[in-house]
């Protein structure tokens, strides 16, 4: 496909760095971030979900030939909460092009294979299920102990009106469950991170970080942007949110010769729910996150503590939330410890300064009794 771009168009010392220009090195999200956009990821981060599951292919037709394949692709990508028991994610996913199917199956190494796609049809079984993950960060291993990644089962929804918009509903019985803002400003050089699990081997996502090129087209559909983000495959779906946490669009191809990383605009993901009868809003429960991390970060823990407790009260599967709440505990101790009132604290300062005259005289006497020559 032909595209075109409009011309208008707890160290805390740990800072996210951004190449300009470019994209930066992907990060794994943390509580420590200083960051701005970094620390709207780390935000957004409970509404974000690995996608997993199986596409059965029975055979492929070329040529009026049938060959029989029976060998099972495995379906990898990223999703992202959006409205009240939705969720989002690439269309490609379930329904996978021919192109991207027969090299899979080579990748497999299925053999005699054709080579035009054009000229084939791939029968399968299609795809009415995936498994959602929702995603962890990089947290301590005391605090988050226990912590066990939550799995979903999600039904394969209602798909674009128009198929080459390559998006996709999937539907989730949590009708609490964090969802994010959807942003259709696509101005140019706005900074913007991408949140996916390409390349990653756990339920830890990266945070992909660039800018906004500006809105695209593919062939007659303008509804796409391009991005200065090395996004990689699995990255397909993910949410690219800007430094409030919101989504200008979702992932859907990685650079080509002919192209910068393209997404699918907010809009489009917009006009997906409003067909299926729902609304985009940031939920309670991602709101109420935001708040209790600007208590963490400006380092007021007892507060974040609390505010955190109330998310994990108000939607009992915040798991990030809970191990937050812990770490915001560990904090407040540790600082009451080190500032808070103690008389054996205040015993042996006193000593210790005592000690510290009494040397001090003794080196005078001493200076005294010897003098420079």
């Amino acid at each position: 496909m032909r595209v075109t771009v409009s011309a208008g168009a707890l160290p805390w010392c740990l800072a996210l760095a951004l190449a300009a220009p470019g994209a930066a090195e992907p990060v794994t999200p943390r509580d420590t971030a200083t960051d701005a956009l970094e620390r709207a990821a780390f935000i957004a981060l409970p509404a974000v979900y690995n996608v997993t599951g199986d596409l059965r292919i029975a055979a492929i037709v070329t040529d009026g030939r049938r060959i029989r394949v029976d060998r099972t692709v495995p379906i990898r990508g990223t999703a992202f909460g959006v409205a009240p028991d939705r969720v989002v994610t690439a269309l490609h996913l379930v329904r996978p092009p021919t192109a991207l199917v027969l090299a899979d199956l080579a990748a497999l190494g299925v053999h005699g294979l054709p080579t035009d796609p054009s000229t084939t049809r791939v029968i399968a079984k299609p795809v009415t299920r995936v498994t959602l993950t929702r995603a962890q960060a990089a947290g301590s291993a005391f605090t988050c102990a226990g912590e066990v990644p939550t799995t979903i089962t999600a039904t394969v929804g209602r798909p674009a009106a128009n198929p080459e918009d390559d998006l996709v509903l999937l539907t989730i019985t949590a009708p609490n469950a964090p969802t994010l803002t959807l942003n259709d400003d696509q101005h140019a050089q706005t900074s913007v991170a991408a949140i996916g699990f390409g390349d990653q081997s756990s339920a830890i996502p990266a945070i992909r970080t660039g800018k906004i090129i500006g809105p695209a087209r593919i062939d007659a559909n303008d509804a796409f942007a391009t991005v200065e983000i090395d996004v990689l495959r699995g990255d397909s779906g993910a949410p690219v949110i800007d430094e409030r946490g919101q989504a200008r669009g979702v992932v859907l191809r990685r650079e080509t010769d002919e192209t910068k990383p393209v997404m699918a605009q907010a809009k489009s993901v917009r006009r997906l729910l409003t067909a299926d009868g729902v609304t985009n809003l940031e939920s309670a429960e991602t709101t109420g996150f935001r708040t209790a991390m600007a208590a963490f970060w400006d380092r007021d823990y007892a507060l974040a503590e609390r505010r955190l407790t109330a998310v994990t009260q108000t939607y009992t599967d915040a798991a990030l939330a809970r191990c937050e709440a812990r770490q915001a505990h560990a904090l407040a101790a540790a600082r009451y410890e080190i500032s808070g009132p103690s008389r054996t604290r205040a015993a042996i300062l006193a000593l210790g300064a005592m000690a510290t005259l009494a040397a001090a005289l003794l080196g005078i006497v001493r200076v005294r009794r010897h003098p420079l020559d």
